[in-house]
């Protein structure tokens, strides 16, 4: 038998039980209930949405037409815009799976629709008119008004229609929030224990500095360490790279390219450098190493590490080299100094070594483009202007201009082909020239063989008679005799 002590506590514990299941019942009732809203609610989104889009396709119908007109009444004939608003027009009064447009379920607006689509046919005829006998001897402007205050009133009743449903949402939004309410209040110690472990996810975050390009620590994580203000006790060396030709990597290829270079760079760097040394990206192009404990002759071994793994990759992958300048500093050269300092010191040899680098491969680019240039002599010496292409990474860098060169630097070969179409060539040129010069048709009548195509063309301009002539040279092939390198060289032909 139990006492009344023991009893009582039977009898709570059996009262508790209850409602914890009374509460985990209401939990699952609401969970169902707030299951079943929600797909009530994406359902009523998605009608919205294709509401909205009916409202868009309603106003488009009017801004087609208003131009149809205005290219009729200028004699323009425009079958395909009158064959577009019509499609429009059936598309919202009867939906359309290719135009994605749905049909709406309004009686006020499917009968605007009707007489608006009636309104059209009757707009059409005198369009036919017009076309026979000029818009002055015709009702077009009368017609063409009336309807596009059709026009104007189907777009409103869609409107409304739109703003009913979205009333609508917004009901259904108050149940949806009344339910969660209620379950919060159910379980709202399991709520405000997630809201504890979401609090400490929040905070782990923050302290998370990491570069997601590269994967290295990022620009905060490094400001960090250089931001320390006590003066540096202990032997500590500081490197600061700057990744070279970005820009013209960014120009010439794209950004994408130039993310890649970054990222190239960021593994060769985080590769060479011993685990236990810090290695994060600055920003930009810009990357820094801290060796804590380091001297300057370990701070070189480290140095000639990356030099021997961007050496490797670039001999494997010469078309896309990785150039970088590199200044150090190290503690024991400089006393009494923070951090940041000791970083202003390497940033200046850095930029003491681009100048250097810089220079050898401004010496190495203009020895190339002699080369390049006294081989184009034997296949013409008028020529004012040339580019050196690379057929494999679609880009192309200029080594000859005059004065009057329209084209950059460097940059995109595939973009230069579009804008020496539409600045240099004649109309009734454009199209053939333009097709010729694309990499696809270069490979295949550019190689070893066949070392020049040339292409004649009139040069665009108003009373332009001279004539231009583009030269393709065959440079070098890939070892599968795939077209890699040639020269586009540009002449004018003065008429006779």
């Amino acid at each position: 038998m139990y006492n009344s002590k023991q009893f009582e506590m039977v009898k709570n514990m059996r009262e508790n039980k209850k409602i914890s299941n009374a509460v985990q019942a209401a939990i699952g009732v609401l969970a169902v209930v707030l299951a079943a809203l929600i797909v009530w609610m994406m359902v009523l989104v998605s009608g919205i949405q294709g509401t909205a889009r009916v409202v868009n396709y309603a106003g488009l119908v009017r801004g087609e037409t208003q131009r149809l007109v205005k290219m009729e009444i200028a004699g323009q004939a425009e079958d395909g815009m009158m064959e577009s608003v019509e499609s429009f027009i059936n598309g919202l009064r009867f939906g359309d799976d290719e135009l994605t447009l749905v049909r709406l379920g309004d009686k006020s607006f499917q009968t605007k629709m009707e007489e608006l689509a009636s309104c059209f046919e009757s707009l059409k005829q005198e369009i036919y008119l017009v076309r026979e006998k000029g818009f002055e001897k015709t009702d077009i402007i009368d017609k063409s008004e009336r309807f596009f205050d059709i026009c104007d009133e189907a777009t409103g009743l869609a409107e409304t229609y739109s703003q009913k449903r979205a009333s609508s949402l917004a009901v259904l939004e108050r149940y949806i929030t009344a339910d969660i309410v209620v379950l919060m209040m159910l379980i709202g110690y399991e709520f405000i224990k997630a809201l504890h472990y979401a609090a400490m996810n929040h905070a782990l975050q923050k302290k998370v500095y990491m570069d997601e390009a590269t994967g290295l620590p990022n620009k905060n994580k490094c400001e960090e360490l250089l931001s320390a203000p006590e003066m540096i006790t202990m032997p500590v060396g500081v490197c600061s790279f700057d990744l070279n030709n970005l820009r013209r990597i960014n120009n010439s290829m794209g950004h994408e390219k130039g993310d890649a270079y970054i990222r190239i760079f960021a593994e060769l760097v985080r590769e060479a450098v011993p685990a236990h040394y810090f290695v994060g990206r600055a920003g930009g192009d810009e990357f820094i190493a801290i060796m804590d404990g380091a001297d300057k002759e370990e701070m070189q071994r480290c140095l000639q590490l990356i030099r021997d793994r961007v050496d490797t990759y670039n001999a494997a992958n010469p078309d896309f080299p990785v150039s970088y300048a590199v200044g150090i500093s190290v503690s024991d050269e400089n006393e009494n100094c923070t951090m940041r300092d000791l970083y202003i010191f390497a940033d200046k040899n850095m930029y003491i070594n681009k100048n250097h680098v810089k220079r050898e491969e401004a010496l190495a680019e203009k020895k190339l483009d002699r080369r390049l240039l006294k081989s184009m002599k034997k296949y013409g010496s008028n020529f004012s202007d040339c580019l050196y292409c690379d057929a494999r990474q679609d880009a192309y860098r200029v080594i000859r201009a005059s004065e009057a060169f329209f084209l950059a630097a460097d940059g995109s070969y595939s973009g230069a082909v579009e804008q020496i179409a539409e600045e240099r060539v004649a109309q009734e040129d454009r199209k053939a020239v333009r097709s010729r010069l694309q990499l696809t048709a270069l490979c295949e009548v550019l190689s070893e063989k066949n070392r020049v195509v040339e292409l004649q063309h009139k040069i665009f301009g108003e009373n332009s008679a001279d004539y231009g002539r583009l030269t393709a040279i065959f440079v070098d092939a890939d070892p599968d005799g795939t077209l890699h390198h040639f020269l586009l060289a540009f002449e004018t032909i003065d008429s006779v």
